[in-house]
């Protein structure tokens, strides 16, 4: 069925360049896909799952990197990493070479043949602005799309964004002075003079955290309160109709984590953990729960136990079978207790890897390889963890010294 709908939708975009329009399609084009996950149109979710890490994103034969300012494709037959960047004549230390991005880079998405990234530029008189570019693989050559609202720091705490494509729109989640905004725009009507998003929700939280897009569906969390006795709300609004569902996870008492942390199909995977003591005193158990977009059904997954190794179970889908990383990402646990498992249809550990060396955070990943690495060592290294052919092989992906992946 999902190859049917690859074809169809390849075919369908070949028409529409066919008859003249541009190269982006617009959000109508998208109107008839199921309320599900779709590789192939919407926000790689699955690759969402760790901030800390160098930003890997799915790519046609392979995957993006960016690593420390510089952007590198790896083939997915030989794990080889490749700076994107065709001048026979460059050194690759500067922002003339067009595999470099000055900036955070919020938004890093190879989508419909062309990768996605923004990027800090300065003007004549030396104001930055945060941009959105378009880099195409062909012939390694740019094209500036538009101005983007947000990429500096400012208001009262902060702030902080987070951009995503997503069938068709560019989708703005943003939060500042104690608000949560989520906008969008169509990419097919996006302009380098102007960007007047649509706003879709608004409302108070103390903080804006990652949301996850599914389907018809984005999901965030809304947080209430000082930390330690905050109410952590789930909030879904349907891309659709924008009505948006607030609720809060069963037995949820004040203090308790929140947070979508991978989807599968139509379901929203959502951890809930104790957030009500300080790190010293965590209780690292973790239960799951799945919210099915389509009927808003809450149904309890799999619970995680305290092991006493202080290490949190993050639960990851990987487009076929949900992964166990029993990782610590706060350096403060025993690394050889670490181990990173395939769960069977009844959440029965099916393969697991054992993992000796502090693990900062997981890239996530799909069916084929699933990515991890640290910041803590040095040189920085990214692994990938090759899962073809029914094993689990740790594979070296590229390795940086510290001074120059500082953005990791």
């Amino acid at each position: 069925m999902k190859k049917l709908l690859s074809l169809f939708l390849s075919c369908l975009f070949f028409v529409l360049c066919m008859t003249g329009c541009d190269d982006v399609p617009p959000p109508s084009y998208y109107d008839d896909l199921p309320d599900a996950y779709n590789a192939e149109t919407d926000f790689p979710s699955l690759f969402a799952m760790s901030a800390s890490m160098p930003s890997v994103m799915p790519a046609e034969n392979g995957y993006y990197v960016k690593c420390g300012g510089w952007i590198y494709f790896v083939d997915k037959e030989t794990l080889s990493a490749q700076l994107v960047c065709n001048r026979p004549e460059c050194r690759h230390w500067d922002e003339t070479c067009s595999a470099y991005f000055k900036g955070g880079n919020d938004l890093f998405q190879y989508y419909n043949g062309k990768l996605y990234v923004d990027r800090i530029d300065q003007d004549d008189e030396g104001r930055e602005t945060v941009n959105l570019y378009a880099f195409s693989s062909d012939d390694c050559s740019l094209q500036k799309v538009c101005q983007l609202p947000y990429g500096f720091s400012s208001g009262t705490g902060g702030s902080s964004w987070y951009y995503a494509i997503h069938r068709g729109y560019l989708y703005m989640y943003s939060g500042r002075d104690g608000k949560i905004k989520l906008e969008r725009a169509a990419l097919s009507e996006l302009s380098e003079k102007s960007l007047s998003p649509e706003l879709l929700y608004e409302s108070d939280s103390s903080f804006a955290f990652a949301p996850y897009y599914l389907g018809n569906h984005v999901m965030f969390t809304k947080w209430d309160g000082n930390s330690g006795q905050q109410i952590n709300t789930l909030v879904d609004v349907n891309l659709k109709t924008l009505e948006a569902n607030e609720f809060l996870l069963p037995d949820m008492k004040k203090g308790d984590n929140a947070f979508v942390n991978t989807v599968q199909d139509h379901y929203f995977i959502i951890a809930m953990s104790d957030g009500s003591h300080p790190p010293e005193e965590y209780i690292y158990e973790t239960t799951y729960y799945t919210y099915d977009c389509q009927t808003g059904e809450i149904k309890k997954l799999i619970h995680f136990p305290d092991r006493g190794e202080k290490i949190f179970s993050y639960l990851q889908c990987d487009g076929e079978n949900l992964m166990d990383f029993y990782i610590d990402l706060y350096g403060t646990a025993d690394p050889a207790d670490q181990s990173i498992s395939i769960l069977d249809e009844n959440n029965e550990v099916l393969r697991s890897l054992p993992v000796d060396f502090v693990v900062d955070g997981a890239c996530g990943g799909d069916a084929d390889f699933s990515f991890i690495g640290s910041k803590y060592q040095d040189p920085l290294v990214l692994y990938a963890i090759d899962k073809r052919d029914g094993k689990m092989e740790l594979k070296e992906v590229l390795r940086m010294p510290n001074r120059e992946a500082f953005l990791w």
